[in-house]
C-alpha cells in the first residue's frame, strides 16, 4: 500500500545503473530541396522555446546559398515571457548575422494566433 500522493515506481522503469539507449533520429538530407522545382519561398519553423537544433542550423546554412526568399517563424511564442521572446529573437538574429543572413523572424503561436497574420503577410509578399 502506498501513501496518497506518492506514485508507485513503474515496474518497467530502468535501474539507475542500466544504460538507456536513446533512439537516433537521422535528419532527412537537404539535397531533395535542391533537386526539385525552384521554391518560391521558404518558411522555416523553429521552436521558440529552444535554441536552433543542429538540423535547424543545417537548414539555415543551406538557405544561405539559395536565391529563395526565406522567413523564420519562431513557434510557441505563447510559452515564453516577453523578455524571453525578445532574448530568443536577438539570439537568433546574431546567429543569422554570423553566417551572413538577414532574415525576417516572426514570433508565432498556434495557441493564441499571435503572428499568424504577420506570417501570411510575409507569404503573400514573398510569393507575388
Amino acid at each position: 500500500h502506498h501513501p496518497v500522493g506518492r506514485r508507485r515506481p513503474d515496474r518497467a522503469a530502468h535501474r539507475k545503473d542500466e544504460a538507456i539507449a536513446e533512439p537516433v533520429r537521422e535528419a532527412p538530407p537537404l539535397e531533395p530541396f535542391a533537386e526539385r522545382a525552384p521554391l518560391r519561398a521558404a518558411i522555416h519553423l523553429i521552436d521558440g522555446r529552444h535554441p536552433p537544433t543542429p538540423l535547424d542550423e543545417d537548414l539555415i546554412d543551406f538557405m544561405r546559398g539559395q536565391p529563395v526568399p526565406y522567413v523564420i517563424a519562431l513557434t510557441k511564442a505563447d510559452k515564453l515571457s516577453g523578455n524571453q521572446r525578445a532574448s530568443h529573437v536577438r539570439r537568433l538574429e546574431k546567429q543569422l548575422l554570423a553566417v551572413g543572413l538577414e532574415v525576417p523572424i516572426v514570433l508565432t503561436s498556434a495557441q493564441t494566433g499571435r503572428g499568424v497574420q504577420d506570417l501570411w503577410r510575409w507569404i503573400r509578399t514573398l510569393t507575388t
